[in-house]
């Protein structure tokens, strides 16, 4: 299944607004006419009335068969629009000011569902083309600036099919979570000396002079590429990984109280710049937040647990 990103513009148009009054709300759904739907209401009013002002029974004929059309086509958009399971799964993770994705299944109930938009705020909108009785996945996207976790509780559901002259919504109740980091601003205050960093270039080496190699061990994940011993891989004797003396301590830990922002949010960013800089070259760190204290470390899962804290920290 192919799934589009698309982008509906913010409110609803002056049309829009007065359709609103006269919304059929049918099975839970909000129906309203389309742009096309309006002008083919209209010309059937006009069919009609040149029908009854020169008595031509064929422009009756014309008139009713397209009024049958139009109610066919409600049938089936309510159809279509109630047709479909959706339920989210798993836990969205990004940073702050990007576009928070969410895990979403669809399955068919009686029959394939077609043409449907999906969007947790009115806004983005993400657009899937069909839905059968197997269940599929598909991700909705929604723009976040505030850290912190995200809970929805209500995702938005629209479909125009068949034929583009009614647009029907529907407010589906699902249980979705996210997980905003802080936005990273760099900064070079509150980063504590790590054994052995090389000054010049400001940067987290691996190893250094006095830290010796002291082995190969089992590749875990998370560990850095960088430290893989690619000679064993290339020789079929599967992947290792380089320890050194320096693994079993030392490191940096960035604490809160350091940092030079001016508000807590800014702090929180550099913090999250100064662990992600650290990570990103292997070295072991830590972060201490207020009375919080997360002891050194390195690897994928200290990192998910760093951000984690950095994330829910003070947030409301």
């Amino acid at each position: 299944m192919t799934t589009d990103r698309i982008r509906a513009s913010r409110g609803i148009g002056l049309k829009n607004r007065f359709f609103a009054r006269f919304a059929v709300p049918a099975f839970g759904v909000r129906l309203l006419p389309t742009g096309h739907g309006v002008v083919y209401v209209v010309l059937l009013a006009a069919l009609l009335v040149g029908s009854i002002n020169h008595n031509n029974n064929l422009g009756y004929l014309l008139t009713f068969l397209l009024s049958a059309v139009l109610l066919v086509s409600i049938i089936f958009t309510l159809r279509n629009i109630n047709g479909f399971i959706c339920q989210g799964h798993g836990e969205a993770a990004v940073f702050a000011g990007q576009a928070l994705p969410f895990s979403l299944s669809l399955q068919a109930k009686d029959g394939p569902c077609y043409g449907l938009g999906l969007s947790l705020d009115g806004t983005s909108w993400s657009r899937v083309e069909r839905v059968d009785a197997l269940s599929a996945a598909c991700q909705v996207f929604m723009p976040v600036n505030r850290r912190g976790r995200i809970e929805m509780r209500r995702i938005f559901a629209a479909s125009a099919f068949p034929l583009g002259l009614l647009r029907a919504t529907r407010e589906i109740p699902i249980v979705l979570t996210g997980l905003v980091y802080p936005k990273p601003l760099p900064t070079h205050a509150g980063s504590e000396k790590i054994q052995g960093e090389r000054e010049e270039n400001d940067t987290f080496p691996l190893h250094t002079a006095g830290h010796d190699f002291d082995g190969l061990r089992h590749y875990r994940p998370g560990d850095h590429p960088r430290r893989i011993h690619w000679k064993s891989l290339a020789g079929q004797r599967g992947l290792f990984a380089k320890v050194f003396e320096e693994d079993e301590g030392g490191g940096a830990i960035f604490s809160l109280a350091d940092m030079s922002g001016r508000s807590l949010e800014d702090k929180l960013g550099e913090l999250c710049y100064l662990m992600l800089r650290a990570d990103g070259y292997g070295a072991r760190y830590g972060l201490r937040l207020g009375g919080q204290l997360i002891a050194p470390g390195r690897g994928l899962s200290h990192k998910s647990l760093c951000l984690r804290a950095l994330a829910l920290y003070q947030s409301s």
